[in-house]
């Protein structure tokens, strides 16, 4: 059973973890291996070619304690028409890898950058994995062309080569990676507040002032601006769009009409209640 064999994903991407995951003689643990190994050279398996890669890991089990991982790390690297491979993948933190681990790891590599400074980092690569993703990314580009994926991206387990679609969806970190651009901010815009609810009504406190037998009160008009937050940054939403958001700032301004002495705020709230 697969329950008591160690977990071909968590195997050393080198001899050792394939000697270990071709020894359990399972066609789809070795096939998650390899997919392994393929993700971190920046490539993946054709979904329309799925028989040829198991042929290809069929034939890898069969050869047992005489495989070999330069070997196999060649064959992937040299981009079997099975596979398919993404020209922006790039050097990131692994986002499985303890903060601690990639932290060290940041450490060590800027110690030995030559073509960038760690400390140019802008401001919104702000955690320990953004960080990362700036720092791996130039450093493996600063090695060249003879770099290799599994090798010289891995920093002890910190990073890994991953293609666009992976690191993409992890926030700010295309952004991050060399070649990537700051990212783009919206101006915010405003549209005229009316009170929707008894709150927006009750809270409001008015200004008065005497003009001759009538009195003058200011009432609270707002703009509104929608801001749409996640963990990382902060992209502002046009509110006349109907945009989500997850904050509402009010700021008030004045808007004039003639008020009835006599006539409070405090009125309105029981006739509201009352329908």
């Amino acid at each position: 059973s697969v329950l008591c064999v160690p977990n071909p994903l968590g195997l050393e991407l080198g001899q050792e973890g394939l000697e270990e995951v071709l020894s359990q003689e399972s066609v789809p643990q070795a096939e998650l291996f390899v997919e392994r190994m393929l993700r971190h050279m920046g490539g993946r398996v054709r979904e329309n070619e799925r028989d040829e890669f198991k042929n290809m890991v069929q034939g890898l089990i069969a050869q047992g304690s005489d495989a070999s991982f330069p070997d196999l790390a060649s064959s992937l690297g040299s981009q079997p028409s099975w596979a398919e491979f993404d020209s922006n993948a790039k050097c990131v933190a692994n986002r499985n890898a303890p903060p601690s681990v990639v932290g060290e790891a940041i450490g060590w590599t800027c110690q030995r950058a030559t073509s960038f400074s760690c400390d140019d980092r802008p401001a919104y690569c702000n955690n320990t994995y953004r960080i990362a993703d700036y720092v791996f990314s130039r450093y493996y580009e600063e090695l060249g062309a003879s770099a290799s994926p599994l090798e010289d991206c891995s920093f002890g387990g910190a990073a890994l080569f991953a293609p666009s679609s992976v690191y993409g969806a992890w926030t700010g970190s295309a952004h991050c990676v060399t070649g990537g651009g700051a990212p783009v901010t919206h101006p915010t815009t405003s549209r005229e507040y009316v009170p929707t609810t008894i709150a927006d009504v009750t809270t409001a406190t008015p200004t008065t002032t005497e003009v001759g037998p009538l009195t003058t009160k200011t009432e609270p008009s707002s703009t509104t601006s929608k801001v749409l937050e996640d963990d990382d940054s902060t992209t502002s939403a046009n509110a006349s769009t109907g945009a989500l958001s997850t904050t509402e700032v009010v700021s008030s301004s004045s808007v004039a009409h003639d008020y009835v002495p006599g006539f409070r705020i405090d009125d309105v709230a029981p006739r509201f209640a009352s329908h």
